[in-house]
Order: structure tokens, then C-alpha cells, then sequence
């Protein structure tokens, strides 16, 4: 990848990327469990009241690694579909264990993340159940947590 006035140039699932940033100092590099990562200081900020707006704020003390990326002692694997879903704010669970996305997401702070998974998994026990009792079954929100 490179960074040319401003500009960081990437690939993305095959499709060049163009993404502005005003000044370099809004790239964010991580290490997650050993696994490197760059994002934008926006793109961790797009949910308020986490960790990440903690982190950035000073709040939380960073650790830093040789290369002066920030540390993180998690799960790098779930940690993609948590950087993908602030991204995005869409939730990919393939390949993925609802269960541990679930506990990271709550490590995270990230709330509506922490209910797109209770919503994925409500919807996998609806679907199991055969529609003759859909009728009698409850769903739960997580709107007002």
C-alpha cells in the first residue's frame, strides 16, 4: 500500500480503493494478538463509547510494540470482523463462533456490534422452529441497553 498527498491507495476484495486522509496522523497502526493492522483514527471512533474512544483519548494507557504500533492483547481473527463491522457496520459471521464475537464485542464496548450478534443468533433459533409455533415465540431487542 502506499500513501501519496494524502491519499492511501489499497486493494480491497479486487477493487482498488481511494481513501482521503487530511493528515497522516489519523492512520492507526495496531498489533491484535501478533497480527498487524492500519485503520483510521474515524473509522475507530465510529462508535462512541468504546474502547477504541477510550484508547485515543487517553483514558486507556496504549502499549506499544518495536514499531510503534499500538497493542492489543485479543483475538486477531474476531478482531477483523470487528474492524470490518465499524467499517462497514455490517456483520459477516461466516467462519465465525457467534459465541467468542459476542465476548469480544463486550471487551470492545461495542454495543450495537454485541446486539447484531444476539439478532444473528435469534434469527438461527426462529428459522429452527417450524412456523405452525413461530407465532408463540418472543424476540428479543437490544434497543434501550
Amino acid at each position: 500500500k502506499y500513501v501519496i498527498k494524502n491519499y492511501k491507495i489499497g486493494c480491497d476484495y479486487g477493487t482498488p480503493l481511494l481513501i482521503r486522509f487530511s493528515t497522516m496522523e489519523e492512520l492507526v497502526k495496531l498489533n491484535v494478538g501478533g497480527e498487524k493492522f492500519a485503520t483510521s483514527k474515524q473509522t475507530l471512533r465510529s462508535i462512541p463509547d468504546t474502547f477504541f474512544t477510550s484508547l485515543l483519548s487517553g483514558r486507556i494507557p496504549l502499549s506499544k510494540d518495536t514499531d510503534g504500533s499500538i497493542f492489543v492483547d485479543r483475538d486477531p481473527k474476531l478482531f477483523q470482523v470487528i474492524l470490518n463491522f465499524l467499517r462497514t457496520k455490517e456483520l459477516n459471521t461466516r467462519d465465525v463462533d457467534l459465541r467468542l464475537l459476542r465476548l469480544e464485542a463486550e471487551f470492545y464496548g461495542i454495543q450495537p456490534l454485541v446486539c447484531a450478534v444476539k439478532s444473528v443468533k435469534v434469527r438461527a433459533v426462529v428459522q429452527l422452529i417450524p412456523d405452525s409455533h413461530r407465532l408463540n415465540f418472543v424476540r428479543t431487542s437490544c434497543s434501550g441497553q
